[in-house]
């Protein structure tokens, strides 16, 4: 059987996309150093959590699908 190192990244993030961009990077290097092979981010990191509500001044946060 073999084995899996695993870290899972979690904390707040502000509304400075490239701060956090940048932070989530340096965490999965230290991660992979530390010996994760997987490593797992919040699915929405480049900005504090949105969803909870639905208004238009989010709709700039979206990305588009290629």
């Amino acid at each position: 059987m073999k084995t899996v190192t695993v870290a899972a990244l979690q904390r707040s993030w502000s509304n400075n996309t490239e701060a956090n961009v940048q932070q989530a990077e340096d965490w999965i290097r230290i991660a992979a150093a530390k010996g994760a092979q997987l490593i797992l981010l919040p699915e929405l990191f480049e900005s504090p959590y949105f969803c909870k509500e639905q208004r238009p001044a989010h709709f700039d946060r979206a990305h588009p699908v290629t």
